[in-house]
């Protein structure tokens, strides 16, 4: 890995940690929500998420697929053999070539 995926590394963990705590707080204002619903009559809607809420949720998700493309770099540059990366991670030999082969793109987002 290079210095810049390294970096990179470091910036998507800050953006997952700041999602999550995000994601934490939507679960529990969904789950009053929900509570709430059941007391409404049937034509009611009222939303489990907010869009930015929901907007967390997907930014998470893409950043822990880079994120682990990453980590299988990171740990195949340190000598870690492809085998046991693959199932570590649960995916084929192949993709872990595919993953080592090709650049990590990744933008931080600014809420």
């Amino acid at each position: 890995m290079d210095p810049n995926e390294y970096q990179m590394m470091f910036d998507i963990m800050q953006q997952i940690r700041e999602s999550t705590a995000i994601v934490h707080e939507a679960m529990a204002q969904a789950h009053g929500r929900a509570q709430s619903v059941a007391m409404l009559p049937a034509p009611s809607f009222v939303p489990l998420l907010m869009e930015h809420q929901a907007r967390h949720f997907d930014v998470l998700q893409k950043n822990l697929i880079v994120l682990r493309k990453l980590a299988i770099k990171f740990d195949i540059s340190n000598g870690i053999s492809g085998r046991d990366v693959a199932r570590t991670y649960n995916v084929t030999q192949g993709r872990i070539s595919q993953v080592m082969s090709s650049p990590v793109n990744w933008q931080p987002v600014d809420f």
